[in-house]
């Protein structure tokens, strides 16, 4: 009989909000019963074993139905701790709306990266101080780096609720699956003497051209790699035989020896994890902060030695090319992952809150 129930919201678009939730829903599901409210496009096409129950609310609602259905949710569901991802107030201010009387229950929020003119424009910092009992940075810290440029630092990580903890990992390092498991999801085979380039692309709709284009562009210049694109479609760019899908990515990047994405959450801290060299292109978004999620690590590695995963930032496909051949220079060894998931931690803290702690 498992205990009380969490309720993570994780609104938000594409995998970000969804992935990060299910990272912490499939370790919490162990003990607990959980329920995740997500809008996401790819929720529907997930497996059922992570553990969690989804209640997905169509990504095409709009915003007014969709701060409808959740305020009607969160009152009529029963749980003992609500856990926020990202938005304090919510995706269109409907939590800030709800006083914290009406269940008297812990909340906990997701403090990843978000732009310092969000928090600033809708008064965050002092809703977050009342209205939330701890504050989680799940990896987005300054591993004890001083930081030369103030504007880089995650702009409510100064709060006193505030607990770090490594990035959340939708896999534990004992769940990943062997070199030729990993190289079958890919359509490879098992014994492969050359290198392998995995394009991850994970952004919006729009973007998805740019990475059709970089695994084609990789695949003519560069016929002695192995190319493959992970995406839920295929880019109408990229040649079909590139293209691969499979959920999640990171039981397939253990065997890339260079992975090609965005430098949001996900493919960021899972190539660290993995120490896997990663070519990122920035996006723009509204409110993560990518480029900024790459300074912070150029930062740190500037000040220790011992922080060796590469990280290469570009901006468009030629410096891709030449970022690629840079990476490929140094031997990456394909060791087995020895991680720890920042989820374990993150649910002992809420535990040790509902606990009285």
């Amino acid at each position: 009989m498992k205990q009380g129930c969490w309720l993570i919201y994780a609104l938000g678009g594409g995998w970000g909000h969804l992935t990060r939730a299910l990272s912490l829903a499939r370790v919490v599901a162990r003990q607990y019963s959980v329920k995740v409210l997500t809008n996401s496009v790819y929720a529907a096409g997930l497996p059922a074993e992570e553990g969690a129950h989804l209640h997905i609310i169509p990504p095409k609602a709009g915003l007014r139905a969709t701060c409808r259905q959740v305020e009607q949710l969160i009152h009529d569901l029963d749980y003992c701790c609500l856990v926020v991802d990202t938005f304090p107030r919510g995706l269109g201010g409907e939590l800030a709306s709800m006083p914290r009387q009406k269940h008297g229950i812990p909340r906990v929020l997701i403090h990843r990266d978000i732009s310092p003119k969000y928090v600033e424009s809708k008064y965050l910092r002092a809703f977050v101080l009342t209205q939330f009992d701890r504050i989680l940075v799940p990896g987005e810290c300054n591993l004890g780096a001083q930081q030369t440029d103030p504007n880089q630092n995650l702009p409510l990580a100064d709060l006193p609720q505030v607990h770090h903890t490594l990035p959340w990992l939708i896999r534990d390092a004992h769940e990943l699956p062997d070199e030729a498991t990993a190289r079958s999801h890919l359509r490879l085979p098992a014994a492969l003497s050359k290198k392998v380039v995995l394009v991850l692309a994970s952004g919006r709709v729009e973007e998805l051209p740019w990475f059709g284009e970089v695994a084609r562009t990789l695949a003519d210049y560069r016929p002695d790699l192995v190319v493959r694109l992970l995406s839920v479609t295929c880019p109408d760019n990229c040649p079909l035989e590139l293209w691969v899908t499979h959920w999640p990515a990171i039981e397939t990047m253990i065997v890339a020896d260079v992975v090609i994405g965005s430098a949001g959450y996900n493919t960021f801290y899972e190539c660290q994890a993995l120490g896997v060299p990663l070519v990122a292109r920035p996006f723009w978004r509204l409110y993560d902060r990518q480029s900024a999620r790459i300074q912070r690590w150029l930062g740190y590695q500037s000040q220790s030695s011992a922080l060796d995963w590469p990280v290469m930032s570009v901006q468009d496909t030629r410096g891709v090319v030449l970022a690629v051949e840079k990476l490929l220079q140094r031997e990456r060894p394909h060791t087995v992952p020895t991680f720890v998931n920042g989820a374990i931690a993150a649910m002992q803290e809420i535990e040790q809150l509902l606990n009285g702690g």
